[in-house]
């Protein structure tokens, strides 16, 4: 039997694409967000697929935390994913960890500067700076350069044939079903989850069009190694991530 057809390699690849994204927010959330409430004394009262919130106001460095944790964890990926001899689930990981790291983080420069909300916005807003419409455009200028330049990276160490549709879409329904299970408003968090795993990770599917359709066509096209530990792993820490990050961790009163 041709190996290209088991399905074993389809559920190794969404393993492995679950795992990444789970990896992405809590580098967001909790090493982030919740490194830096530990680093400068700030108590945390909750933290969530997409939610982090802490007692202290006026706390810039704590807000930025996020998305330069993001950033941070997809230029370690990088780093790694640059050594040999490392196994194919294994480079995988790195990848798209990678990819959906440097994403989010660059993605989060975007958004904040369209929206009135956002981690990046609040920065400059408690920091004062004006006049706000011109920083907006600054952080929007610099979210689409780091934005291209996250592509370009992507892009880059992205094999021939490798997929680039199931990985962006398991990553926004693992976003998604996680905040199901959230005890607070669902439609809001679902709408945040959906913006932080569909509109960040949006760089693959770019990267599919640039680049996937011809290789879509190419005869020799990637095939995913079965991996039963990988996809036992993914599903405990998935399950893992759903009953606590998902439901909400709550701290003190």
């Amino acid at each position: 039997m041709n190996q290209r057809i088991l399905p074993n390699n389809y559920l190794t690849l969404i393993a492995v694409s679950a795992l990444s994204f789970i990896c992405a927010c809590v580098a967001h959330e909790a090493i982030g967000h919740g490194g830096m409430c530990l680093l400068v004394g700030v108590k945390i009262k909750l933290i969530t697929t997409v939610y982090f919130r802490y007692t202290a106001t006026n706390t810039p460095l704590v807000d930025a935390a996020g998305p330069s944790a993001n950033l941070l964890a997809g230029f370690i990926c990088l780093s790694f994913l640059k050594k040999k001899n490392l196994s194919q689930p294994l480079r995988l990981f790195l990848f798209y960890a990678m990819a959906f790291n440097l994403f989010w983080g660059s993605g989060y420069f975007i958004f904040s500067a369209i929206t009135r909300s956002g981690d990046l916005y609040f920065v400059i807003r408690d920091l004062n700076m004006s006049p706000l419409g011109f920083w907006k455009i600054i952080l929007g200028a610099a979210g689409i350069i780091l934005y291209y330049l996250s592509i370009r990276i992507v892009s880059k160490y992205s094999l021939t044939g490798l997929p680039l549709i199931i990985p962006y879409l398991t990553a926004g329904i693992t976003a998604c079903v996680s905040v199901l299970f959230f005890r607070g408003e669902a439609l809001h968090a679902l709408h945040d989850a959906a913006l932080e795993s569909f509109g960040a990770g949006i760089g693959l599917v770019i990267i599919y069009f640039m680049r996937g359709r011809r290789n879509a066509e190419d005869k020799n096209k990637f095939i995913v190694e079965r991996s039963a530990g990988w996809q036992a792993a993914s599903l405990i820490i998935t399950i893992i991530f759903i009953l606590t990050m998902g439901i909400g961790m709550k701290f003190g009163n």
